[in-house]
């Protein structure tokens, strides 16, 4: 049962040709029919102009439920994708924390060796000293992580562009954040890029010039070359 309905203006040509207590029943029928309830008794034309009346309900409740449907996916889409990327976060704070518990472990079985024996003590420093990352190797990049519509839209703000950061999110979401067939490395310089975009495509709109040339017409020559008078 829905709590509520659309009245269109357009009705009026129906309720043109009822008297007012035509109207009423009228009225009351397509209160029932949107409560589920039973439709009351009507005569033929107050019957007539319910049906077109009930074929409009009828489209404007499935164009409803329809939009209600859609916005519930996306919402679902959108709250998955927020888990997705909560999820990562904590993954990776927990691997930052993991050579932090790997060094307080080495450090008190430095201490142990140390109290029992300076000789092995010495040993063991000399074990547990890392090598220097070599000259060839470069340190790993850093993790993309996906951009919520706040982040984009304060950045926008920021650098002074008009961009529109719900639609922006919802593309390169659609996209799987990739830009062509490569993954995104830095949504920032997408956002530039898209500014550019937006800005070039404003510029390139054509304007709105006539191409007919405006003519002076001797309205007495004309006449005279017609013949309409001497």
């Amino acid at each position: 049962m829905k709590d509520r309905f659309l009245l269109r203006a357009a009705y009026k040509e129906q309720l043109d040709m009822l008297t007012m207590e035509q109207r009423g029943t009228l009225f009351t029928a397509i209160i029932c029919y949107a409560s589920d309830e039973e439709i009351p008794e009507m005569d033929g034309l107050v019957k007539m102009c319910f049906s077109f009346i009930r074929q409009q309900l009828d489209r404007d409740n499935e164009a409803y439920d329809a939009k209600c449907r859609k916005n519930a996916e996306n919402a679902k889409k959108r709250w998955d994708n927020t888990d997705a990327i909560a999820c990562e976060r904590m993954q990776d704070d927990a691997n930052a924390c993991e050579p932090m518990r790997t060094d307080a472990k080495q450090h008190a079985r430095i201490n142990s060796h140390s109290d029992s024996d300076s000789d092995s003590d010495s040993d063991s420093d000399t074990d547990i000293k890392k090598e220097p990352p070599k000259g060839g190797e470069k340190e790993s990049a850093p993790r993309f992580h996906p951009p919520s519509v706040g982040e984009v839209r304060a950045y926008a703000v920021e650098k002074g562009y008009n961009v529109d950061a719900e639609r922006f999110v919802d593309f390169y979401t659609s996209k799987g954040w990739k830009v062509g067939s490569a993954p995104m490395k830095d949504w920032k310089a997408a956002v530039r890029n898209w500014a550019r975009s937006e800005r070039q495509g404003q510029a390139a709109k054509p304007k709105n010039n006539s191409n007919f040339q405006s003519r002076d017409i001797d309205l007495d020559n004309l006449l005279k070359a017609g013949g309409l008078y001497g």
